[in-house]
């Protein structure tokens, strides 16, 4: 039996702090995200303003390319990694102090 080399492959999950979006933003954003192979838009959090990621580390080497792409879409939008949380503490509200 052959077992897929995908089915290893480790997620790691990408929260990132944006400025309040509006739905179009959000469609286009999704879209993006769906033309880079191992990348997957989980969603948005309207509440505290987050971009949910999950991308395959196999597939993505590095998270800049990820980044980069957001900052390009919607006229350079700013944005800011939060790292330590899950996507279940940004949905609750959980953020850390500062953001």
């Amino acid at each position: 039996m052959m077992i897929s080399s995908f089915a290893f492959a480790q997620q790691k999950q990408l929260i990132v702090k944006v400025p309040p979006l509006n739905e179009n933003n959000i469609i286009t954003i999704s879209r993006q995200m769906d033309c880079l192979p191992g990348v997957h838009f989980s969603g948005y959090a309207s509440g505290v303003s987050c971009l949910l990621l999950r991308y395959d580390t196999s597939t993505v080497l590095d998270e800049i390319i990820i980044t980069s792409t957001l900052h390009h879409l919607n006229k350079k939008l700013p944005l800011q990694i939060i790292r330590g949380i899950t996507a279940y503490d940004v949905i609750d509200g959980k953020l850390p102090e500062g953001y």
